[in-house]
């Protein structure tokens, strides 16, 4: 039987590969968590979360959707944990970290399984996303297409990664690609039951993450191109159906559209925030949130978008925290410590986001994307063409966007990017035109080959879905690329757990720098932290040990101080190092704890370590000679300028 009886073959059996791929995807990636702690913002969704269901209090984690929140929330509110008590500064001034640490490891609560169970809810939107691409791309490319399309969403790492996460990554992702289908289905057929499905899809979006206002362009843009190229528009009531041809006519029935889809929109907005305008619960007032107290004091330090969100809040268009949270994503999107190939940033580069797509994705699939991109511009007169149009539309709103953003902490940021682009991929089994049979199975059996290629390749990092890099960045090296969420979320404190039970020596002392809110002691783990003085009020005095150090706590991207050792730290240290015992005083040796761990950390960054835990905890066994010279002798590394310094110079 040659390549093109087995096509057939399959697509006879459809639906049981489409069933049996989304069946392996949530089982994949589900069962990935199970050796991964709590990641570093899952704290922050499922405690907001609950307290949404329970307290009807929307306070905490604003900046993110609240929907993804509840979802994760509602195991844990049927399993009937226990808030901490809502009384404290913590809880008033909305500080969702503290809060959470109280409810996880505090309130008598089990984490690990409120985790399980918040993950396992989570999944829904992994699954979610991986139907909604097969659907949209089947539905242009057919059900070769299609099925390519939901192979490379299957396995595509960041979706395995964070698809049973609880955040509002993939949520968010799978939410704006429906909604922006339904918005390119509503142009061309309007239908009462379209504008119904299309409201309640952007209202969702909308409540999933904030990134969903984009719609906003990129339905604009869609509305355009449907008049530009003359399209005739359906228009459907009841029993009567029209087709609207004249272009006057067509741009009447567009300018009605957002004034029906608005209303929708808003009431399934202000759905998930109790038909509340106020942010507080009446039972617990008052409530401030951190940094900006207020939605005037945030909107007073956005400008001109500051002031439209507090026109909309003081006609109560739309809830005070959902305003707040767009505010939020605005104004602490501007400045945020990054690092990439060993440079560090507060505001970003624009390669940033590029450089996650090309090492975080497989090899395979990245030429599968690149051969996507090909379809539309061979089939640019015909329908496949046309359809493709919706698709291009999101590539060209989102990608400005991420080339200019300063919050250059992850590639996760890019995921609403990502389902048009594998849905664009599946254009890549039809790329050979059907004249030509012969040379069409032989390029469709290539096709195959890559989509497995890539599922093999990917599976086989599992469960370290988080941390996957292709073959372009060296095993173990991957720290010297990307940090926090593309590497290092403080998800592999298990694995620390694992190594030290097999391979620490008796006695041995272990010192801890991992990034992250997990508490070690829930798996084992019993370290002394490093950089922090003694209880007595005297400096660190480190011993030779293990030290287990996070990916990103060793580039030092949020430690304090930050960055590269320089000039101005090695001053510092050695003046503390040589201040007399009786000016010494807890604050001095706090300082001085601090600098001493940066300059080893210096000394670390230049040594490879014993051991790696999926490339996100590195682990160094140090003799008392490793430390004499990382403390004592010649710095390893020695800028002249604190980045930080030169950033402000920059500004």
């Amino acid at each position: 039987m040659n390549a093109y009886g087995w096509i057939r073959i399959l697509r006879r059996w459809e639906w049981l590969i489409v069933v049996a791929l989304a069946i392996t995807h949530v089982t994949l990636a589900f069962a990935a968590t199970r050796s991964k702690s709590i990641a570093y913002d899952e704290l922050l969704h499922i405690t907001g979360g609950v307290t949404a269901w329970q307290r009807h209090d929307y306070r905490l984690l604003p900046a993110n959707g609240n929907l993804p929140q509840r979802v994760c929330g509602l195991p844990v509110v049927v399993m009937g944990c226990r808030l901490p008590p809502a009384n404290d500064r913590a809880w008033r001034e909305s500080y969702d970290a503290i809060v959470g640490d109280q409810f996880f490891f505090e309130s008598g609560n089990d984490p690990l399984t409120m985790l399980t169970a918040a993950r396992a809810a989570s999944s829904l939107w992994s699954l979610m996303l991986c139907l909604v691409v097969w659907g949209w791309s089947r539905s242009i490319f057919g059900r070769g297409g299609g099925l390519v399309s939901l192979t490379l969403a299957a396995f595509w790492p960041a979706v395995l990664a964070h698809g049973p996460l609880a955040t509002s990554d993939v949520c968010g992702a799978a939410w704006f690609t429906l909604a922006a289908w339904m918005i390119w289905q509503l142009l061309h057929k309007v239908s009462l039951a379209r504008v119904a499905l299309s409201g309640l899809t952007i209202g969702l979006a909308l409540v999933a993450k904030h990134s969903a206002v984009l719609l906003l362009p990129v339905g604009l843009l869609m509305a355009g191109l449907t008049l530009a190229v003359n399209r005739p528009l359906q228009l459907r009531w009841r029993t009567g159906q029209w087709c609207l041809t004249s272009r006057l006519f067509r741009l009447a029935v567009l300018v009605a559209l957002p004034l029906l889809l608005l209303p929708l929109v808003l009431v399934v907005i202000y759905t998930f925030f109790g038909f509340r305008y106020a942010t507080a619960s009446p039972a617990y007032l008052p409530q401030l949130f951190p940094v900006y107290p207020t939605l005037a004091d945030a909107a007073q330090a956005a400008g001109s978008l500051g002031r439209f969100c507090q026109s909309l809040g003081d006609w109560r268009l739309l809830p005070e925290v959902w305003l707040y949270g767009l505010l939020h994503v605005v104004l602490f999107g501007r400045f945020r410590n990054a690092f990439a190939l060993g440079c560090y940033s507060q505001t970003g580069w624009w390669w940033y986001f590029p450089l996650c797509l090309g090492i975080k994705n497989s090899l395979p699939s990245l030429l599968l994307l690149a051969a996507g991109w090909l379809r539309p511009l061979i089939s640019r007169r015909t329908r496949i063409g046309y359809e493709c149009l919706p698709l291009l539309v999101i590539q060209i709103v989102l990608w400005p966007v991420f080339l200019s953003s300063h919050l250059n902490i992850g590639e996760r940021h890019i995921l609403p990017a990502y389902p048009a682009l594998i849905i664009l991929a599946g254009g890549a089994w039809g790329l050979v035109p059907r004249s030509c049979r012969a040379w069409r199975w032989r390029w469709q059996v290539v096709v195959l080959a890559l989509v497995g290629l890539h599922a093999v390749d990917v599976t086989s990092r599992y469960p370290h879905f988080l941390s996957y890099f292709n073959q372009l960045v060296r095993p173990g090296r991957a720290h010297l690329w990307l940090v926090d969420s593309n590497l290092d979320w403080g998800q592999e404190m298990p694995g620390l757990a694992t190594w030290l039970q097999q391979h620490r020596r008796e006695s041995e002392p272990i010192y801890l720098d991992c990034f992250g809110v997990e508490r070690p002691e829930v798996y084992g783990v019993v370290g002394m932290p490093l950089g922090r003085p003694t209880d007595d009020g005297r400096s660190q005095q480190l011993q030779p040990g293990l030290f287990c150090i996070s990916a990103t706590s060793l580039m030092s991207v949020y430690d304090d101080p930050v960055g590269p050792w320089c000039e101005k730290f090695e001053r510092a240290y050695w003046s503390l190092r040589h201040t007399p015992a009786d000016r010494f005083n807890p604050e001095t040796a706090s300082v001085l704890s601090q600098l001493q761990a940066a300059r080893l950390k210096a000394f670390l960054r230049k040594r490879s370590p014993t051991a790696t835990i999926a490339g996100a905890i590195l682990i160094f066994r140090l003799s008392a000679d490793d430390l004499a010279t990382a403390l004592n002798g010649s710095p390893a590394e020695l800028e002249p300028q604190s980045w930080i310094e030169l950033e402000s110079l920059k500004q």
